[in-house]
């Protein structure tokens, strides 16, 4: 399991809270809780500490054989790749990126707004695309299964439930979809 570490995420939560607000602001969406956002750079990279990223402890490292980017793993072969910025990438812009593939897996996956599964199906296609969670989804499988790890979404959500349980900490934005569409 990831670690849930407190001080790994005290030195970027201003800059993660800026980034899911200036995102939401842009995209006129629902801001995302940065305690969730913080949550995926954890998985990701430890929040630059993890073993394997590059330069360890910096913001701007680089991880997954060079293709991911950032604390977040911005991949720049995928479909968010225009989001990354030249070194040095303000940690902000990289949780405004995080944000926008949120977004975006909360927009193809509409369909599953009231499965149980919802919010867990939007963490995996962070790791995975949201076509893969889709077909998961629509087999009636776990999209877990479909991520790297094949643990990707229950570790991402259990550390965000530890970091919302540590006392101190405000409760963040709950993640809640998108309005479902309008009925014509």
């Amino acid at each position: 399991m990831t670690p849930a570490r407190r001080d790994w995420v005290d030195p970027y939560r201003a800059a993660v809270t800026a980034g899911c607000a200036a995102y939401a602001a842009r995209a006129k969406s629902p801001p995302e809780d940065p305690l969730l956002v913080a949550a995926i750079g954890l998985r990701e990279t430890w929040l630059g500490n993890m073993p394997g990223y590059t330069p360890r402890g910096s913001p701007d490292g680089v991880g997954d054989h060079g293709h991911g980017r950032g604390l977040f793993q911005i991949d720049d072969r995928g479909p968010f790749a225009h989001l990354i910025k030249p070194a040095p990438w303000a940690v902000e812009d990289q949780a405004a990126a995080c944000c926008a593939a949120l977004d975006d897996a909360r927009h193809e996956l509409q369909p599953y707004v009231n499965s149980a599964r919802y919010l867990l199906g939007v963490v995996c296609a962070y790791n995975a695309g949201p076509e893969h969670v889709r077909r998961y989804l629509t087999k009636g499988w776990d999209p877990n299964r479909c991520t790297f790890g094949g643990d990707y979404g229950d570790d991402v959500l259990a550390v965000y439930h530890t970091l919302l349980s540590q006392p101190g900490w405000p409760t963040g934005v709950p993640p809640t979809p998108p309005d479902p569409p309008e009925e014509s």
